[in-house]
């Protein structure tokens, strides 16, 4: 067993680390099962795509 520290990233912060690499979001759900994303959801996942013209 180790340590590995973890933190909550939040959606804004992903979607800018996300633009800086020259990806764009194509969807966001509020879990592995497809739920829309609310500002209620607990956690998020964030699907990142290239734009066709990279």
């Amino acid at each position: 067993m180790f340590r590995s520290p973890h933190r909550y990233v939040w959606p804004a912060e992903l979607d800018l680390m996300a633009q800086l690499a020259g990806f764009e979001l194509e969807s966001r759900y509020a879990d592995w099962t497809g739920p829309e994303f609310t500002a209620e959801s607990r956690s998020h996942v964030s699907v990142y795509r290239l734009p066709p013209d990279r």
